[in-house]
């Protein structure tokens, strides 16, 4: 049986992946699940993202739903089952998961995540020991033109808001117009779902 800890959300087409669930000591704070809305990551890191997106889609005459709980169109996983786990076994939920053929793109969170979704994805291919923000940077702005799913994303953690000053790093030369990392992203995937539009059921368009 899965660990409820270790997903959530409503699988329509995009994954993204955390490192680890919330410690069981949040639930005291009605933080129950991975990425819980409530929860200052989720907050801080996803809903800017999501603002620019949507601001995005606005723009081209598109628009995400409004939100419920357990309704979001993003699923989340976690790659690891506790806090300082960080180990190559016991990745059979993970990889079932990232298998799943309802996943078009999956983003993922942080170096150690990125590395661990890509070994499930290409068991073959060449895997770094850790990526820097510059190199994460440069295969997320590269991949955005794969035609291939999933097309998998790395994208910055914690390290997005307890040193914002690095994410100019995540964005390098690639386009001075961004406001900040999650313009850069939020405006990119907001890109890349209308280049696919035919693959999320809930991009609809604006009522005029």
């Amino acid at each position: 049986m899965l660990n409820t800890l270790l997903f959530r959300g409503t699988r329509k087409g995009i994954l993204i992946v955390g490192d680890s669930p919330p410690p069981v000591q949040s639930s005291v704070s009605n933080i129950v699940s991975v990425f819980d809305p409530v929860h200052p990551v989720y907050n801080s890191l996803i809903v800017p993202v999501k603002y620019y997106i949507n601001n995005y889609l606005n723009s081209v005459g598109y628009g995400l739903p409004l939100e419920e709980p357990e309704t979001d169109y993003f699923y989340y996983a976690c790659a690891i089952k506790s806090q300082g786990a960080k180990i190559k076994s016991g990745l059979t939920e993970l990889t079932a998961e990232v298998n799943r053929p309802e996943h078009k793109i999956i983003l993922s969170m942080g170096s150690f995540v990125f590395k661990t979704v890509e070994r499930i994805l290409n068991p073959e291919g060449i895997i770094l020991n850790s990526y820097s923000i510059k190199e994460m940077g440069r295969i997320f702005f590269e991949r955005l033109e794969a035609s291939e799913f999933p097309i998998h994303l790395p994208v910055l953690h914690d390290i997005a808001n307890l040193k914002h000053e690095l994410t100019k790093n995540f964005i390098g030369d690639y386009d001075f117009n961004y406001l900040s990392y999650f313009h850069f992203v939020g405006v990119n995937l907001g890109e890349l779902l209308m280049k696919h539009k035919e693959e999320f059921e809930f991009l609809k368009p604006i009522k005029q």
